[in-house]
């Protein structure tokens, strides 16, 4: 039988004990956006399970001083913020629930773009679409360790949540851009806390002004974080071309 969200009537002013490391990697600018207001808030994640070091938390880290360092300081003016957030669904609620305030007061025009390690991968996945089915291999960084329970109370156990992004026409730009990397259009976030981000994530932060979309990386160890940094600076890139067309 599926199982409740046991977060579902959580009030989201209920803070996580390590709170300060939830969000304690935030980054805001003060710069504004170019004159049509599109803006990027960018997500990361922090250790778990078998993971000391995610390479999303680098990733988010570092790369608006790359592309400051690399002659896009348009591009870096658009990020609005950068989370680094913990491996838990608790977490992840939180977080979208507050973004989900902010974007509502200010009526402008976002770009959600959530990273998560893919710790088996050899390149880069796209993923199109999240699943309403919290399945987790291991407990989430509380302890968490839900099995079929629903992420989205209104919606039956494993229903799709599809981003309204082309992302085959943004796949195929950065196949084109990054030919020696391997591109992947996927429909398979797996059932862990990347996916509960990214179904929670498009439930509701996605409008008609905001969009949203999830990038699975792989190890440094596949690929360096230079290529790395370079592949996702392009992907903002193509996704603002993608939402300047919508």
């Amino acid at each position: 039988m599926p199982t409740s969200n046991p977060f579902a009537t959580r009030d989201s002013s209920e803070d996580a004990p390590n709170e300060a490391m939830n969000i304690g990697n935030n980054e805001t600018t003060e710069q504004a956006s170019a004159s049509d207001g599109i803006s990027f808030i960018i997500t990361g994640f922090g250790p778990f399970g078998d993971v000391p070091n995610n390479p999303s938390t680098i990733l988010v880290g570092e790369l608006k001083d790359y592309l400051i360092a690399t002659g896009n300081e348009e591009l870096a003016a658009r990020i609005e913020q950068t989370l680094v957030l913990e491996t838990s669904a608790q977490d992840v609620r939180k977080a979208v629930d507050e973004m989900a305030t902010t974007k509502t007061s200010n009526k402008k025009k976002i770009v959600y773009l959530h990273l998560g390690v893919n710790y088996k991968g050899t390149g880069f996945k796209l993923e199109q679409c999240a699943y309403n089915d919290a399945t987790f291999r291991i407990p989430d960084q509380q302890g968490y360790k839900p099995e079929k329970t629903v992420i989205l109370e209104d919606l039956d156990l494993a229903a799709r949540c599809d981003t309204t992004l082309d992302l085959a026409a943004v796949a195929e730009k950065q196949a084109m851009n990054h030919s020696s990397i391997e591109t992947e259009l996927s429909t398979d976030p797996g059932r862990f806390v990347c996916n509960y981000l990214y179904c929670y994530s498009l439930k509701n932060l996605q409008s008609e002004l905001s969009t949203c979309m999830f990038l699975h990386v792989p190890p440094f160890e596949k690929i360096a974080k230079e290529a790395q940094l370079a592949y996702v600076a392009d992907l903002m890139g193509a996704l603002l071309a993608e939402n300047r067309q919508q």
